[in-house]
């Protein structure tokens, strides 16, 4: 287990070496346009504390976490690396010189061992985390480790990308042919929604939603064209909710929300 997070933790720090950029959050003032999308709306309505007590597992860009802090919760974002926190930093400070001031506490350590006491979250959260771990018992621990950190009756909620989706051959094709990814040793396995269930289950975490979300992001996922990013705002904000059946054979990730006993 150990083998197979300090791969992946490697891989990811050569990505951050080589695509400093890449992680940074476009245009962090106007981080409140994401409450149209799948994940934010959901985050939003789980009848959070307000403010609840946030920790973003693995935060990357951190524009989850930015977002949870712009709509007044006390957010903690966590990651194995200081490119993304420092990167997040500045998101923060280019927010509050547009808006009420916020804060986000930066904690760079392992998730595996977050340093935080049992039961101190009120939502614990990851978003394309949990799906570059391919031993699942490595997984498992994960997941576990967010539980232990998760008050009773919070929240715990994990996002992965859905590679049953119907065009996941055309674009990892594309992204082969035309990206660096391939460079990188952490192949993101195919977990389905019922397998991502149990995995949650297991940890003694109740699932209460497990869903395919972000159908409309299909129109502009890749290659990411400004007119397919246009209509797939567009179709975010005015069918936010599409059909169960569009969702299922559509939605570009899986979403999992589960509650602590």
């Amino acid at each position: 287990m150990q083998d197979d997070a300090e791969k992946v933790s490697r891989a990811w720090g050569e990505v951050y070496t080589n695509h400093p950029e890449a992680y940074r959050i476009r245009r962090p003032h106007q981080i409140g346009r994401l409450a149209h999308n799948d994940f934010h709306r959901l985050l939003t309505s789980l009848g959070l504390p307000q403010p609840a007590t946030t920790l973003e597992a693995g935060c990357g860009s951190g524009r989850d976490s930015l977002f949870l802090a712009s709509r007044g919760h006390r957010v903690t974002a966590l990651d194995v690396h200081s490119e993304p926190l420092a990167h997040l930093a500045d998101a923060v400070e280019a927010y509050n010189a547009h808006h009420e001031v916020i804060e986000i506490d930066r904690v760079q350590a392992d998730i595996f061992a977050a340093p935080f006491p049992d039961a101190h979250f009120d939502l614990v959260f990851s978003s394309g985390v949990v799906e570059h771990y391919p031993e699942p018992a490595t997984r498992q621990a994960l997941l576990a480790e967010m539980a232990r950190l998760t008050k009773p009756g919070g929240h715990v909620v994990v996002a992965i990308p859905n590679h049953a989706h119907t065009l996941e051959p055309v674009w990892a094709w594309l992204i082969h042919r035309f990206t660096d990814h391939d460079d990188y040793d952490m192949p993101e396995q195919p977990i389905s929604v019922d397998a991502l269930s149990r995995e949650i289950a297991a940890v003694g975490l109740e699932p209460v939603t497990a869903e395919c979300i972000d159908a409309w992001d299909t129109l502009g996922r890749y290659p990411s064209f400004a007119p397919c990013r246009a209509a797939s705002s567009l179709a975010t904000r005015f069918l936010p909710q599409p059909p169960v059946a569009v969702r299922r054979h559509w939605g570009t990730r899986i979403i999992v929300v589960a509650r602590a006993s």
